[in-house]
């Protein structure tokens, strides 16, 4: 299959999920404290592993799915030229890079002051997440080339 066909493939089974189906399970805002040093592994939407699973078939490096109920900015390229001075643009509350936008592959989220994010990274294509310290703040924050994420940002002090 051609790699169009194959991303035209993988954006359908994407859009299918919808935005419930990527929002944080209830409670995944009492995961974990701010500050917390060490990483662990969780479960995360099995519609969000289907995700990441048809990206990578599709030939998708990484890519950033919105958790969140808001939506995030996201960057295509870790250049220091961005479309909105700080992200290049909105991701949608519960997409992800590859099927709103066609990356194959992203740079990085710029979160908002008064902001703070739960993050879940999983570098083997979806089998496996882990949830990243909670220690994100206002400001660009670059990810890994090889690794797929779930940011859900919300409001804090």
């Amino acid at each position: 299959m051609k790699r169009r066909s194959r991303m035209a493939a993988a954006a359908g089974v994407v859009a299918l999920l919808g935005v419930a189906a990527l929002t944080a399970p209830a409670g995944a805002a009492d995961r974990g404290s701010a500050g917390s040093s060490s990483a662990e592994s969780v479960a995360v939407p099995p519609e969000a592993v289907a995700a990441v699973k048809a990206a990578a078939a599709a030939g998708v490096e990484n890519l950033i799915l919105d958790g969140s109920s808001i939506g995030i900015g996201v960057i295509h390229l870790h250049d220091g030229v961005y479309t909105h001075g700080t992200y290049d643009v909105v991701l949608p509350a519960g997409a992800d890079t590859m099927t709103a936008f066609g990356w194959a592959n992203t740079a990085g989220w710029f979160m908002g002051d008064h902001y703070c994010a739960h993050v879940e990274r999983s570098t083997d294509q979806g089998e496996n997440w882990t949830h990243l310290p909670d220690n994100y703040d206002y400001g660009l924050h670059v990810i890994e080339s090889n690794a797929d994420y779930i940011i859900t940002q919300y409001r804090c002090t």
